[in-house]
């Protein structure tokens, strides 16, 4: 019993130390985790310089409104002056520094509070960056939300929830719109799904449900 706890305890420290070694050469900046409430926000790495130990490397990316447009990054959705927490996986030791765009290019600074940003109170889409510095070099990062009223929120969901059966021949239908995975629902069960598909914009299963109707009728 003492030989393999003696083993395992070996292992654990041999993990640790290959994870230290490997963030030392490696020359990428340190993750961030942004999150409001339980939810966690979507994170996209901007410009940065770092320093491995090895090599060192400098990556200019485009802006970030451009960066969400290209990773084609959805905003989450905040209540009005929500609190949004910054993590990093190392904490930087110098500075950390938020910005938010605005209009043909320009940028405006934002307060953090212990690494908490507070979203706007206005309703709107908001694209953020952070910028951080550690010793090794320093790193950019994009991130987007919307606010949103409680009140404006309730509005994207349907106002009815759909059947077991109801769920499973929407999934299966909006895969591949074949009409076979609606057999045995009622006309007012594929009405349900044309209103559920309206109401996250998903135009083309609506299209493909009500041709499907028409053709069989």
């Amino acid at each position: 019993m003492k030989k393999f706890l003696a083993i395992f305890l070996a292992l654990v420290v041999l993990g640790i130390g290959a994870n230290f070694m490997i963030d030392q050469f490696r020359a990428t900046p340190p993750s961030t985790t942004i999150t409001v409430g339980d939810k966690k926000v979507s994170v996209a790495q901007g410009s940065y310089c770092w320093r491995g130990f090895l090599n060192a490397k400098c990556v200019d990316m485009i802006s970030p409104p451009e960066i969400i447009k290209h990773q084609g990054i959805k905003p989450t959705i905040v209540s009005p002056e929500a609190e949004l927490k910054i993590d990093f996986k190392n904490k930087p030791n110098r500075t950390i520094e938020a910005n938010i765009w605005i209009n043909n290019g320009e940028t405006e600074a934002v307060p953090l509070n212990d690494n908490i940003l507070i979203a706007p109170k206005d309703k709107g889409v908001y694209v953020y960056d952070i910028f951080a510095k550690w010793e090794k070099g320093d790193s950019s990062y994009v991130f987007v939300i919307e606010v949103k009223t409680k009140e404006e929120d309730s509005k994207t969901l349907p106002p009815f929830k759909l059947t077991s059966n109801e769920e499973k021949a929407y999934e299966n239908f909006q895969n591949d719109f074949n009409l076979t995975h609606l057999n045995g629902l009622e006309p007012i069960s594929i009405a349900k799904l044309y209103v559920k598909a309206g109401f996250e914009r998903k135009y083309a299963v609506q299209y493909a449900l009500y041709t499907d109707r028409v053709r069989e009728s």
